[in-house]
């Protein structure tokens, strides 16, 4: 369906566009890629994302479409889920060309976009059709399924943003199997994983480390060069506490602007349909360690 590793993958696009790496100042990593007119090249996230709403795009569709998100000041992973969403409701399939004209509309607020520039969950409402949208808390999911990880499943759901990876960021230990490896086929002890990891990553967040530094940076060498700077000691623990106040402080605002315990909480879908051989997710299993992981938090809301 267009989603061929061999042709949507890092290597095309170094192959295809002469890549090179580039990345915030001083930053060993370049985790980003220009292409060889000097201009960037998607990485992962909208890559996936606009494949996924365009399944018959080439790369070079995907990469047109990519630029133009850039160029027009949207959001790739949300628009590629509001597109996707406007797509299964409507009939209307989407190629290269219909979706950068598309994203064309979103950001001018005319014919189609106008009912895209609302987001997924909005749109798909509008339409009658809101299983088609695949948000938590309003926000379009990134292209990781959850139905192959539990941990970011539960993520997903009790992410203080909406349906984000990066606020526990469970891929770490489902998938590249740091600091510890964990099953990614079992909810067991997910609760008390996330709720550590998002704290971690608050403070990640805080010191303005990258996600990709924090792969081999621990708490312990982040409370040492805080400690350096400031001239004040910090241990791990402590910078633990610092997060788990980032987070409550963050849900207390959700609270606060409507959100409750309901929302956390995924897309009917994912409950009640296979992806491939990936089955379904187990719905008392997952509503069980939310309720574990709004207990962990229960003790931290001011």
């Amino acid at each position: 369906t267009g989603l061929d590793g061999r042709s949507l993958n890092a290597f095309a696009l170094r192959n295809r566009f002469a890549a090179s790496g580039y990345g915030c100042g001083d930053c060993p990593v370049a985790c980003k890629r220009l292409a060889g007119d000097g201009l960037p090249l998607p990485d992962y996230d909208p890559l996936a994302a606009l494949a996924g709403c365009c399944p018959e795009g080439l790369l070079t569709d995907l990469l047109a479409a990519f630029r133009s998100c850039s160029r027009l000041g949207l959001d790739p992973v949300s628009a590629a889920g509001s597109v996707a969403a406007w797509s299964e409701i409507t009939g209307r399939p989407v190629d290269g060309a219909s979706l950068v004209s598309l994203l064309l509309q979103i950001a001018q607020g005319e014919g189609d976009g106008t009912l895209l520039a609302l987001g997924a969950q909005r749109l798909a409402t509008e339409l009658a059709g809101p299983s088609a949208a695949m948000t938590v808390k309003g926000l379009e999911l990134p292209p990781y399924d959850p139905r192959a990880a539990c941990g970011l499943a539960l993520a997903y759901a009790v992410a203080p943003h909406g349906g984000t990876h990066l606020d526990a960021w469970p891929l770490t230990t489902e998938v590249l199997r740091k600091p510890v490896p964990t099953d990614p086929a079992s909810f067991d002890g997910k609760a008390r994983i996330v709720a550590l990891a998002e704290d971690a990553d608050a403070v990640m967040d805080s010191l303005a480390i990258c996600r990709f530094a924090a792969c081999a940076i621990e708490l312990e060498e982040c409370a040492a060069l805080l400690s350096a700077v400031t001239g004040e000691r910090y241990s791990p623990a402590a910078l633990l506490t610092i997060g788990g106040r980032i987070i409550a402080a963050e849900r207390s605002f959700n609270r606060i602007n409507g959100f409750a315990a309901v929302d956390d909480h995924l897309p009917e879908r994912f409950f009640s349909q296979p992806q491939g051989d990936v089955p379904p997710l187990g719905r008392r299993r997952f509503e069980e360690e939310v309720a574990r992981y709004h207990h962990i938090r229960a003790g931290q809301m001011p």
